[in-house]
């Protein structure tokens, strides 16, 4: 968890950075470069910590949440 409340602080150093860049400088070479970068945080974000993050706390689930285990976030599929 401290790893993963690290991950959000980094991301909102970067754009503490972003905004600095924005305001005081000419900006970026591209318009969208900051879009870029957000989009690419969030996207491995979001599939990578935020994932494990959600299976990690799934597993220890109560069991009398109002959802079936093998339905519960994150929970693996049989195959």
């Amino acid at each position: 968890m401290q790893r993963h409340c690290e991950s959000h602080r980094r991301l909102l150093d970067s754009l503490s950075s972003v905004q600095f860049m924005l305001k005081n400088t000419e900006g970026f070479a591209s318009n969208t470069a900051p879009f870029a970068f957000l989009e690419r945080w969030f996207e491995a974000h979001l599939t990578n910590d935020d994932k494990k993050f959600a299976d990690f706390l799934a597993e220890r689930a109560p069991r009398w949440l109002p959802w079936p285990p093998s339905r519960r976030p994150g929970a693996r599929t049989p195959r």
